[in-house]
C-alpha cells in the first residue's frame, strides 16, 4: 500500500464547478433570471420537486432554509442561445447558518498552512 494522501484544504465553492462563469454571465447579463449562485443572502432557486422526499420538500420551504446552503451535484446545461438552464442533480442540505464570508476567511488562512501538514 504505497498510495499516500495529500493534506485537503478547505475548497471556494466557485473551485468546483467548470460551468460556474458560463453561468454566472447569464445571470449577469439575463436580468430576468432571479437567482444567485453563491452568497450570504437569500438566494432564489426555482426547483421541481415533484422527485423530493417529504423531508427534502420541507427543507426547501421552510423559514430556515433562508439560512441553509443547498449542495447541488449534477449537470448544468446551457441552451445555444444562453438565455435557459437546465440543472439535473441531486440535493443535500449541505450547512445550516453559514456565513460564506467567514468560509473564504477560513479558506484562505488554511491554505496558507497547508505545505506543512503530512501526507496520510
Amino acid at each position: 500500500m504505497g498510495d499516500t494522501v495529500g493534506p485537503a484544504a478547505y475548497v471556494l465553492f466557485d473551485e468546483l464547478y467548470t460551468k460556474e462563469n458560463v453561468f454566472r454571465s447569464i445571470i449577469t447579463n439575463n436580468k430576468t433570471l432571479n437567482i444567485r449562485l453563491l452568497g450570504s443572502a437569500i438566494p432564489c432557486v426555482i426547483v421541481n420537486v415533484k422527485y423530493l422526499t417529504e423531508n427534502q420538500k420541507q427543507c426547501f420551504s421552510t423559514q430556515t432554509a433562508n439560512e441553509r446552503l443547498i449542495q447541488f451535484i449534477g449537470e448544468l446545461s446551457v441552451s445555444d442561445d444562453r438565455k435557459r438552464y437546465h440543472l439535473t442533480a441531486f440535493s443535500f442540505t449541505f450547512m445550516d447558518g453559514v456565513s460564506l464570508d467567514l468560509y473564504r476567511t477560513v479558506t484562505k488562512i488554511t491554505r496558507s498552512y497547508i505545505a506543512y501538514l503530512p501526507s496520510v
